[in-house]
């Protein structure tokens, strides 16, 4: 009982307690060390907003990434649906020359008549094709093939894309090739045009690489056979 009233005796008074509580620091300390407070607060804050805007920004660019690569697929589409435009007429006309002289009983000077026509268009027949080069080349088309595939490996245009590069590069260096051969075009007459038409052989092999597609086998074998043929007449030069 002695012990229990000695630890009671030894409880604080309030007046005790009161002179106990910790001073507040001085305005001098305070201003000094805001600074430091408030650089601790701002560091979660900034990170936090930081983490917010880098999210935003790669959701814009990824975005601007797809709205990208969808017109660059769109040009690729529309040079493509014009060249089969261009394909199909020029089918058409051909069948309906065919016919038209098949459909009829011709005599012997008119089949000969009809055989020298043949052969003065088959002779103009290269400013024809040249023509038909000059509005969409092998070139042209290549690079918009190589943009797309740098932004979508696999995107659906590239199938038609390339095989329509191939069939442009067949053409052309057969042109190329013949009118380098006759030595009536100035434009051929040095090899010039000949061996810059050449050179491209090798972008359709790694366009078509790096697309992951391949080239129909006949247009390909038929590639390197106009290859074979414009190398031989560049040795002969």
């Amino acid at each position: 009982r002695e012990a229990h009233v000695s630890v009671l005796s030894r409880r604080p008074q309030a007046g005790t307690l009161k002179q106990m509580r910790i001073a507040p620091p001085p305005i001098s300390t305070v201003i000094r060390r805001a600074p430091l407070a408030l650089g601790a607060l701002a560091v979660p804050v900034a990170s936090f907003v930081a983490a917010a805007f880098w999210g935003r920004s790669c959701d814009e660019e990824h975005e601007e990434r797809e709205r990208e690569a969808d017109r660059r697929a769109a040009i690729v589409r529309d040079i493509v649906a014009s060249l089969d435009k261009s394909e199909a007429a020029q089918s058409r006309q051909a069948t309906g020359r065919f016919e038209s002289r098949t459909s009829e009983e011709l005599p012997p000077q008119r089949q000969d008549e009809e055989s020298q026509s043949k052969e003065q268009v088959e002779k103009e027949g290269d400013d024809d094709d040249e023509e038909d080069v000059d509005q969409i080349e092998f070139r042209t088309l290549a690079v918009k093939c190589q943009e797309l595939v740098r932004m979508r490996p696999s995107a659906q245009e590239l199938e038609p894309g390339i095989r329509w590069c191939g069939k442009l590069l067949l053409k052309e260096l057969r042109i190329a090739g013949r009118k380098t051969e006759l030595q009536k075009d100035i434009r051929y007459a040095d090899g010039s045009r000949l061996n810059s038409i050449l050179s491209s052989s090798a972008v359709i092999d790694s366009l078509a690489k790096d697309a992951q597609q391949r080239l129909p086998l006949q247009l390909h074998a038929d590639i390197r056979t106009a290859c074979k043929k414009g190398q031989h007449l560049q040795r002969r030069k």
